[in-house]
């Protein structure tokens, strides 16, 4: 289960997700920037700070005796299963430390997670660019628009200039 534990904290340089790290002495890892980071340095987007990974309710109450065994062990508030995203959720109302995350992961190696689900949000990005004369920026902006919504202009694959793929 290595390097399949997501979190609601951020990278403090692109921002994108964090995983918690399997690379002792560090409490996390941002697959975008190929960079671990210390506890320290992870801001998180709410008060509670959540590890979550993909599973069936069947493994969730199957493990359920040993989560809340690792739940009291590591002092988390909370531990549960999101029915709608299919993940078991842990919380703490602090970030661990290194030490503690990494004793985290070792003691999670335990939990019996055969078929793992995740939901992957996928976002293309379209751009073009066009060309008109307005009096104003936002007469042309409006001119576009509207030319736009009338489908006098498309934007195809042609106009792809990225694709982003995250955790949902």
């Amino acid at each position: 289960m290595r390097n399949l534990f997501f979190t609601n904290c951020s990278c403090p340089k692109c921002r994108k997700p964090l995983y918690l790290s399997d690379v002792e002495g560090y409490s996390f890892v941002c697959k975008n920037c190929d960079e671990n980071f210390y506890s320290m340095e992870a801001s998180c987007d709410s008060v509670l700070f959540k590890v979550y990974f993909g599973a069936t309710q069947a493994e969730y109450e199957k493990n359920l005796p040993l989560l809340r065994q690792i739940k009291k062990k590591h002092k988390a508030s909370v531990i549960a299963y999101d029915y709608l995203k299919e993940q078991i959720e842990i919380c703490w109302e602090f970030i661990p430390g290194s030490d503690s995350i990494n004793e985290f992961i070792r003691d999670m190696q335990n939990i019996d997670i055969s078929s793992v689900t995740y939901q992957i949000e996928i976002t293309e990005t379209l751009q073009k660019v066009i060309t008109t004369s307005a009096d104003s920026l936002k007469e042309a902006q409006e001119k576009i628009k509207s030319m736009y919504n009338n489908g006098d202009i498309v934007l195809t694959a042609d106009d792809h200039v990225a694709t982003e793929f995250r955790p949902y």
